[in-house]
């Protein structure tokens, strides 16, 4: 999702500025621009360090999805008590964030239980619903075709999952070079577009950038 967005954002501004050399790395894991020498980090969730310059992007609102091979022949899950009875499709990130502790208070059941794949990858998340495996939690830029086609189905709407902050960080300088500027610009031009486009329709690693002259 995230390399999709910023992947973007990567090629508008490579095209608008042939002299910038670009370094793109995606990384499962925290990164602090104060520890490791990129010029820009795009984090999903929880920023490591936040003594230090921070753009927040996004909100990226998050639903629970199904694909209709699943529910067939199941009770529809309307109520988030109704998880406990169901297979769930999680990200590690997800539970490090408390998402699925809704489960255990329930009183129904443990997540362990509840829980039918544990993955790193929102992508693999995605087609494991679509696959029919159990509900995820899901962006829901990421599934608005699915659910357009089918593939899905939005369940647990009274289930107000917390949104996913997108926010870059950058290091502390006496001004900001215009290279970095320029690609804070864009990529929040991207992710505007991306949540514009949700109100329109009415109806889901971070990145991290290197950039050398």
């Amino acid at each position: 999702f995230m390399a999709t967005v910023c992947g973007k954002a990567v090629l508008r501004f490579a095209a608008r500025h042939p002299s910038v050399r670009l370094h793109v790395t995606q990384a499962d894991r925290p990164i602090d621009v104060t520890q490791e020498p990129f010029d820009v980090v795009v984090h999903i969730g929880p920023v490591p360090n936040r003594d230090v310059p921070m753009r927040l992007l996004a909100r990226v609102r998050r639903g629970a999805y199904a694909s209709p091979a699943y529910l067939k022949g199941r009770p529809m899950p309307v109520a988030v008590a109704d998880l406990a009875a169901n297979d769930c499709i999680v990200l590690a990130s997800q539970i490090a964030a408390g998402v699925w502790s809704i489960i255990e208070r329930s009183g129904r059941r443990s997540i362990r239980r509840s829980v039918r794949a544990i993955v790193s990858d929102v992508h693999l998340a995605r087609d494991m619903a679509c696959a029919g495996l159990g509900i995820a939690a899901l962006p829901e830029a990421l599934c608005r075709e699915d659910v357009e086609s089918g593939r899905l189905v939005p369940v647990l709407t009274e289930w107000r999952i917390p949104a996913a902050e997108v926010s870059a960080t950058y290091a502390d300088r006496h001004y900001i070079p215009s290279k970095i500027r320029s690609y804070l610009d864009f990529l929040k031009v991207e992710f505007d577009a991306l949540i514009a486009d949700r109100r329109d329709k009415k109806r889901p690693p971070r990145t991290v950038a290197k950039l050398k002259r």
